[in-house]
């Protein structure tokens, strides 16, 4: 990989086998390091949730959409995604 390669991740997560109900709000936070990456570079990838698959638009930092997982669930999730560009939280 060079340095100049993109650093790509992917953040995955279910709910615990044990729960009895879903899940009403999940955060998930991701701590990056400005001395190890270009935070000015950051930018938001897909998004899928299931089957649901979310396109964010290129150079999106800051991105909010409601998927509509129905009929297959009954349920509306609102994806909010960004960059604290000072504190490097995403």
């Amino acid at each position: 990989m060079r340095a100049d390669d993109p650093l790509s991740y992917t953040i995955t997560f279910e709910n615990q086998p044990t729960a009895t109900l879903p899940a009403q709000q999940i955060v998930i936070t991701d701590q990056l390091d400005a001395t190890k990456v270009d935070l000015s570079t950051f930018a938001l990838g897909p998004v899928a949730l299931g089957d649901a698959y979310v396109s964010v638009p290129a150079g999106v930092t800051v991105f909010t959409h409601d998927v509509d997982l129905r009929p297959g669930k009954d349920l509306l999730v609102r994806v909010e995604a960004g960059l604290d560009a000072i504190t490097g939280a995403s």
